[in-house]
């Protein structure tokens, strides 16, 4: 199986992904930022599918990065923290 027919990104993928720093895409994982994060002991993959479908449903990323349609995102960083996925604190 070649790394195109994976079904997750490694944390290098991912940085040529969503062309982001690899400390900067930590820092998102963390915070639950990022969808699909699967952990495997230390190592952290992500899924390929659950990254796929949030990019796909306008998910944007920083530093000027296109969008599929050809546009520059903005207020990439509000979409994400937005996002449906995230855990919503309970009161």
């Amino acid at each position: 199986m070649s790394d195109s027919d994976s079904l997750v990104y490694t944390v290098d993928q991912l940085v040529q992904v969503l062309q982001r720093g690899r400390r900067q895409l930590y820092e998102d994982i963390e915070a639950g930022r990022i969808p699909g994060v699967i952990r495997l002991g230390r190592s952290i993959r992500v899924s390929r599918h659950a990254i796929d479908a949030w990019l796909d449903n306008g998910a944007q990323h920083e530093r000027g990065a296109h969008s599929p349609n050809g546009t520059t995102p903005e207020g990439s960083l509000r979409e994400i923290e937005e996002a449906p996925w995230k855990a919503q604190p309970q009161s």
